[in-house]
């Protein structure tokens, strides 16, 4: 049985954008940290993603989605939506 879904690319940023919310929201450590962060331009880079490149499969495409990766081509999504979910933050 696969736990995949057919629509991940369509619903990923909304079910990611939820789970920030959640994270941020419910752990006062954590809000006041990205709060703590002003006005800079947020951006995800992970190490372990330009490890596992190496290996051609769907992580490769998730991790350059999520993150800039080290040629800094990536999407960097996650870093969009930590800046969106800090703004939400500021309003509350």
């Amino acid at each position: 049985m696969s736990l995949e879904r057919d629509d991940w690319k369509e619903i990923r940023e909304d079910v990611m954008l939820e789970c920030l919310r959640a994270k941020f929201t419910q752990s006062p450590e954590c809000r006041k940290a990205l709060l703590d962060t002003g006005e800079a331009i947020l951006h995800y880079f992970n190490s372990k993603d330009e490890k596992e490149k190496k290996e051609k499969d769907v992580k490769d495409e998730e991790g350059l989605y999520w993150g800039t990766g080290k040629e800094h081509l990536g999407g960097d999504r996650l870093g969009a939506l930590l800046m969106i979910v800090r703004e939400e933050l500021r309003r509350n």
